[in-house]
């Protein structure tokens, strides 16, 4: 029971912790820097950027590796 609390402790620690570091790394960025920030996220659209050069590089690769490495096993 005593390493249960003991657990329990150290997580709290933690906890507490990680929240003392994201509050001092928001403290140590300058005003003008969240200004732009903020209103580069309100006008920030979700979605999935579309990249079809990207995604055909991607495809050849994958298909070109395989291709390439059954070619050299079969030289040997």
């Amino acid at each position: 029971m005593a390493e249960l609390e003991s657990i329990k402790k150290l997580k709290n620690w933690a906890k507490n912790f990680k929240s003392e570091v994201y509050t001092l790394a928001l403290k140590m960025i300058p005003e003008p820097v969240l200004e732009e920030a903020r209103k580069k996220a309100i006008d920030f659209r979700p979605g999935k950027p579309k990249s079809w050069g990207a995604a055909i590089i991607i495809i050849a690769v994958w298909v070109c590796l395989p291709v390439m490495v059954t070619v050299l096993v079969i030289q040997q």
